[in-house]
């Protein structure tokens, strides 16, 4: 069955009714043209459609090929491929309409949020990232963009479809210029701004079925990961109210980033439980820690989930610390200054001497690797932020490439019951 989303904190169930959180979902379509994309995000649209009374949201499509100007129409026309000067325009335009169509609407008094299906070529892993680049991330309404890559493997199928669509409708886009995106597309790849579902639209025996596949992915996979992604979001909104009662507001400034979030379990099955949720919903272990004889997982989240503008790559995942059972949910949120290394502190030491009145837990200076600076946020116990020189990711592959730390072995899908055979760095 579908994974359950992780149980959220008490407190991040109490911000999720409070706040205003963005839950509007954008789903980017793409691949080479003739795979698909325009009539699968049609029929997907009215399929989400016919489940908003249930979803409490309804959907739009965004065609990215209306928004081609005249005269990239006109070259393709001709049989002239696109250059990456005549695409940059056109996807800055696909973005702006796409957070413009996920703006939510205001129904009878109160916001109603909106899905967007939006079918693009975007060929290269860059297309896709300039979708969701982080600026655009600050949308207080879009949630989320989830990529689905339509794969077709057959060439000649693509083909007889843009002759048929051009000798239909007159489309500008010929079967001549088929070869020119194949050669310019760039696979599904462990890029975290930019990781995908594929989805084989060629295997199904009518577009109806292929619909329904697609939308079972959505509908079940997909939505459990966002709404996980939500109770992270609470937390988020939670914590920062209690960052900025401490005077520490500003120190999420535009030059720092949210390192990652802590999942914190309260019995050793919760832990092996949610690693096995985050990773049925897509998201892979990026390493494992051995600190004061328990382990840490990191996971790298596929794709990232946006909060307030920022964008959140890793969730941190730690086994209970025997004899200290904590409540399971939601704990702390980790900040990267992205000043100095991954060794060394004067930037945390700097951080300290600029909130003197602070009652800053020091012991984590010390630290050889990855130092940090802590305070604990008044209201449920344990809710913190600690800060950090570098990100966390950072922190792991720097270990990995000096031979402190094993990477995860190929195809390596988390831990199930047995003792991992790689480690990080000692605590």
């Amino acid at each position: 069955g579908t994974p359950a989303p992780p149980t959220p904190s008490r407190h991040a169930c109490r911000a999720a009714m409070a706040s205003e959180a963005p839950a509007s979902r954008a789903y980017v379509l793409y691949g080479v043209a003739g795979c698909g994309k325009t009539t699968l995000g049609r029929a997907l649209v009215e399929r989400l459609n016919d489940a908003a009374p249930e979803t409490g949201r309804d959907a739009v499509f965004v065609d990215a090929d209306d928004l081609h100007s005249p005269e990239a129409r006109e070259k393709m026309s001709r049989g002239e491929p696109l250059t990456e000067t005549d695409r940059e325009p056109w996807l800055a335009r696909v973005r702006a309409r796409m957070l413009d169509s996920a703006r939510p609407r205001d129904v009878d008094g109160r916001l109603t949020h909106r899905d967007v299906v939006v079918a693009c070529s975007a060929l290269k892993r860059d297309h896709r990232a300039s979708l969701v680049r982080d600026e655009e991330a600050k949308s207080k309404w879009l949630a989320s963009v989830d990529f689905v890559f339509l794969r077709v493997e057959e060439k000649a199928a693509l083909e007889k479809r843009l002759r048929a669509r051009q000798e239909s409708s007159g489309h500008f886009f010929p079967a001549s210029l088929l070869q020119s995106q194949l050669d310019t597309l760039e696979l599904p790849s462990d890029d975290a701004r930019t990781a995908c579902h594929v989805f084989d639209a060629d295997v199904y025996p009518s577009t109806n079925a292929a619909c329904a596949a697609l939308f079972s992915y959505v509908a079940t996979t997909a939505r459990a990961r966002l709404e996980w992604e939500e109770t992270a979001r609470a937390f988020l909104d939670d914590w920062y109210a209690r960052l900025r009662k401490a005077g520490l507001a500003d120190t999420l400034s535009n030059d720092t980033q949210i390192d990652h979030v802590c999942f914190r379990c309260g019995t050793e099955a919760v832990y092996r439980d949610t690693l096995a949720k985050l990773r049925r919903a897509g998201h892979v272990v990026a390493g494992a820690s051995n600190v004061g004889g328990r382990e840490i997982t990191t996971v790298r989240l596929r794709p990232p989930f946006f909060w307030r503008g920022r964008t959140v790559n890793a969730v941190e995942v730690p086994m209970p610390k025997k004899g200290r059972p904590k409540p399971d949910g939601w704990e702390h949120a980790e900040v990267a200054l992205m000043r100095g290394g991954v060794e060394g502190a004067e930037h945390l030491e700097a951080l300290r001497l600029k909130y003197p009145s602070v009652a800053w837990e020091l012991k984590g200076l010390a630290k050889a690797l990855n130092a940090e600076l802590s305070f604990a946020l008044a209201g449920d116990p344990g809710m913190a932020v600690k800060f950090h020189h570098r990100p966390l990711l950072e922190v792991v592959a720097y270990e990995i490439e000096r031979g402190m730390a094993q990477a995860p072995p190929p195809g390596f899908a988390g831990f199930a019951n047995e003792t991992p055979t790689f480690c990080g760095r000692k605590g």
